[in-house]
């Protein structure tokens, strides 16, 4: 059982939230700003639970499509409630930065 960490998946669910009908999300994990691992998790569970519209694997590198209607439900209900932690605002804010600054690379 996969137990990735939220803010992983929300990293990955907000870089393929800015791509383009047509494109495709490359996960690599150093360009979204994640471990190895934690990237592998938040991928598996996320591809398991069918929130993206296509994806493409193999020899260990990753690629996804655009949100699927429930990934873009994932990602609209993983943002915090107004009694959220302080903590928990930072660390979301954290992974949009990462998120941002992936697709910024890739727009090079």
């Amino acid at each position: 059982m996969l137990n990735p960490s939220k803010s992983d998946c929300i990293t990955i669910l907000s870089a393929a939230s800015e791509l383009a009908d047509d494109s495709m999300l490359s996960l690599d994990h150093g360009r979204l700003g994640l471990t190895r691992n934690g990237m592998f998790a938040a991928a598996a569970f996320l591809i398991e639970r069918a929130c993206f519209r296509d994806y493409q694997g193999g020899d260990g590198h990753y690629a996804v499509d655009t949100l699927s209607l429930h990934g873009r439900l994932r990602l609209s209900n993983s943002w915090p409630t107004a009694r959220a932690s302080k903590g928990r605002w930072q660390s979301i804010e954290k992974a949009l930065i990462r998120a941002r600054s992936f697709i910024a690379i890739c727009n090079l």
